[in-house]
C-alpha cells in the first residue's frame, strides 16, 4: 500500500503549478466521486463499504482515486469472506488487503470508474496505457 501511494507521490513531484486537486472533505464532488467507487468495491467486497482515504483527485472530467475499503466502523474486511473470493474462486492470498485504486471520469455530470483494482500488488495504473486520458496523474510515466 506505501509503496503504491509512494510510487504516485514521486510521479506527482514533477507536476506544474495547473496540478490536480483534492475534493474538499464534506463537498458534493468529493462525495460524489467516491459514491461513484462505492458499487464496484461492494461488489468485490460485500456490503457494507466506506473508505478511507488516501489520495483523490480531479481535473476536469477526470479523477484519480487510492482508497481503502473497510466495513462501518473502521472494521477490518476479512478477503476470504468477500465475493471476489467466494463468488470468482479468486484465492484471497492473491490480494494485498483492501486497497482500491481507480481512474475515474465524468459524464453527464456523473462521475464512474473506467478501471480499478482491489489489492493489486504492483502499480498497475502508473502506465502509458493510461496517459491519453490520465496524463494530470501520470507526470512522472507520461512522455
Amino acid at each position: 500500500m506505501r509503496g503504491i501511494l509512494s510510487a504516485f507521490l514521486l510521479c506527482l513531484a514533477g507536476v506544474s503549478a495547473a496540478a490536480p486537486a483534492e475534493p474538499p472533505r464534506g463537498s458534493d464532488l468529493r462525495r460524489d466521486m467516491l459514491d461513484a467507487l462505492r458499487p464496484f468495491a461492494e461488489y468485490d467486497l460485500g456490503p457494507p463499504v466506506e473508505f478511507v482515504v488516501d489520495t483523490l483527485l480531479y481535473e476536469g472530467d477526470r479523477g484519480f482515486a487510492i482508497v481503502n475499503a473497510q466495513r462501518p466502523g473502521g472494521r477490518r474486511i476479512a478477503l476470504n469472506q468477500t465475493p471476489m473470493v467466494l463468488r470468482d474462486n479468486e484465492p484471497f492470498s492473491l490480494f494485498d488487503g483492501t486497497q482500491m485504486v481507480a481512474f475515474l471520469y465524468r459524464q453527464g455530470g456523473q462521475w464512474r470508474p473506467e478501471v480499478y483494482e482491489i489489492g493489486a500488488t504492483d502499480a498497475w495504473w502508473a502506465a502509458e496505457a493510461y496517459c491519453d486520458d490520465y496524463a494530470a496523474f501520470l507526470s512522472g510515466v507520461c512522455p
